[in-house]
């Protein structure tokens, strides 16, 4: 039998361009203030966020993290 012609019960499409989920998971984001949003945060796998991000950043991978700190610290300079 053709493997891609199989259904998969674990790896489901999300779309028709192929992407997928591996598994969906509820986050739960509580705000802890002085825990400052980090690299553990940002490359997160769980579904338990608790520090000042409130989950914002939870598991979304350093690299888009840091864009978007720096994105907001720009923002903030500019207004200033």
């Amino acid at each position: 039998m053709d493997r891609d012609a199989e259904e998969d019960p674990v790896r489901d499409p999300i779309c028709d361009c192929g992407l997928y989920f591996e598994s969906l998971k509820t986050l739960t984001g509580r705000y802890v203030a002085g825990k400052r949003c980090r690299k553990g945060c940002w490359e997160a796998k769980g579904g338990v966020c608790e520090c000042e991000c409130a989950g914002a950043h939870h598991g979304i991978g350093e690299a888009r993290a840091r864009a978007m700190l720096a994105t907001a610290t720009a923002e903030r300079q500019d207004v200033a």
